[in-house]
């Protein structure tokens, strides 16, 4: 991978447009080392994919969502894992040309601020260009499978990061660190866990921010100050848990994502305070759909929109529901709705409701497990 300010760690959007340079620079120099760049690309977009064709967003280091992306295709196509992955972009992509135009906060997939866009399912003017590039070079060849056509798999990085695929249901942890910047285009390394379902797209979103503790996978208030990266990771992924161990201040975490069945995803925290703790919280990202009911098990119940929301643990209870799933909480889960995460191309929040969340929290008081699952509700 391609990581812009960190070798720590991914760029991963940015990393389809340097591997089109890339693969253009091989189709006219031969450059073995380019070819072998090549694949080291494809296996890292192959393995880091939702199976709607988004780019994993809990790795990245620079976005927070990325779409389908047009970028390269031609140089996966060296490989046959490469050919057939480039298919399962290709038909995932919007599916007519643009008929007008909407500005949206969002790069587009080379990274222009705030370009036109098109509006709805349609494609734009640069990526008809990129999958016309993509027709140019493309390498005919016979395909072989690829992981989102696996009933499961599941892959580490050599950086403390890795994906498991379990029938419906897509985790990632990352326990990735990297050094902070002032940069506004360096997010804070802090979501550490992202839960999709094939039918329901994202749930829990672990994207990264910046100067925003509030969407901090944990926090702690040290000295005045709030922290919110750890010290130090590790991964260890089995099959029958994976687990990422956390290292803060006053505390350690390990989050174990236990076996999914077809209809739930269990995932927990064991807290382990290493003296005096430190007053800390525990957040979850959640991606709520605008114009959708939530409604909760303390029967609270609302069609979201842009009026704020702050329910307390009374007004929670031990679920709520949404888009088709149901979350189960233990005692003590706090919502709030919108949080507008920092968007780098505006050096600033985001300002529309496509892209706020809420955040589920618990403040953390000592040796403690919180259990939660995600479940769908078909």
């Amino acid at each position: 991978f391609w990581g812009e300010h960190s070798r720590n760690g991914p760029t991963t959007g940015y990393d389809y447009l340097t591997a089109t340079a890339v693969a253009l620079y091989y189709e006219h120099s031969r450059d073995a080392a380019a070819l072998e760049a090549l694949r080291r690309s494809t296996d890292f977009h192959k393995f880091f994919t939702y199976p709607d064709g988004t780019p994993v967003e809990t790795i990245n280091d620079r976005n927070r969502y990325w779409g389908v992306s047009p970028w390269g295709h031609f140089g996966f196509s060296h490989f046959a894992d490469g050919r057939r992955y480039a298919e399962f972009l290709a038909a995932r992509l919007p599916a007519q040309p643009k008929t007008g135009l909407a500005v949206l906060n969002e790069p587009s997939p080379g990274g222009a601020v705030r370009a036109p866009r098109p509006a709805g399912n349609e494609l734009d003017v640069e990526s008809l260009g990129r999958i016309a590039q993509d027709a140019l070079y493309f390498h005919e060849g016979s395909n072989a499978p690829i992981p989102q056509d696996q009933p499961r798999y599941h892959h580490q990085m050599s950086v403390p990061a890795g994906i498991r695929k379990r029938g419906p249901w897509v985790t990632c942890l990352s326990g990735l660190i990297a050094t902070p910047t002032t940069s506004r285009w360096y997010l804070d390394r802090q979501g550490h866990l992202s839960v999709f379902h094939e039918k329901f797209g994202l749930i829990i979103t672990g994207a990264n921010s910046k100067h925003q503790p509030e969407l901090a996978t944990f926090t702690e208030k040290i000295g005045g100050h709030i922290v919110s990266t750890p010290t130090s990771s590790r991964l260890q992924m089995a099959d029958d848990a994976d687990q990422l161990a956390l290292a803060y201040n006053s505390f350690f975490a390990v989050l174990e994502v236990m076996p999914a069945s077809d209809k739930r995803q269990e995932f927990r925290f064991v807290i382990t305070p290493t003296g005096r703790m430190a007053e800390a919280d525990l957040n979850l990202q959640l991606i709520l759909k605008p114009g959708e009911a939530l409604e909760t098990a303390a029967g609270r119940k609302v069609v979201l929109d842009e009026k704020p929301i702050r329910w307390s643990a009374e007004d929670m209870g031990n679920w709520m529901a949404h888009h088709g799933w149901t979350l189960k909480l233990p005692d003590g889960a706090r919502l709030t709705w919108p949080v507008y995460p920092f968007n780098p191309y505006r050096d600033g929040p985001e300002t529309g409701l496509g892209h706020a969340v809420a955040t589920v929290s618990f403040g953390l008081n000592g040796k403690q497990t919180i259990t939660l699952a995600v479940e769908a509700n078909e």
